[in-house]
């Protein structure tokens, strides 16, 4: 007997830049979404209004900083703070 239970798959997205809405800041490419796990490896500055992700990362010596406007940052699962979050 199989037993299949509906587990939302993750994503992996790395930083490598300093822009979240900067498609090309991501490895892989492409700006997270709601279901990725998101790791971040620079210094990140969050300029978009309004952003869901799956699970956050920000990794030692390095700093998330929320800079748009009225920012709603959610996270839908897990986050580790080994670096800065800054709001």
């Amino acid at each position: 007997m199989m037993i299949l239970v509906g587990l939302p798959l993750l994503a992996q997205k790395t930083s490598t830049g300093t822009v979240w809405s900067n498609a090309a800041h991501w490895s892989p490419a492409g700006v997270p979404g709601a279901t990725d796990d998101v790791i971040i490896n620079t210094n990140m500055s969050v300029d978009q209004a309004n952003v869901t992700i799956g699970t956050l990362t920000i990794n030692a010596t390095c700093t998330l900083t929320l800079s748009a406007t009225n920012t709603d940052f959610d996270v839908n699962g897990v986050v580790n703070l080994n670096g800065t979050f800054s709001a």
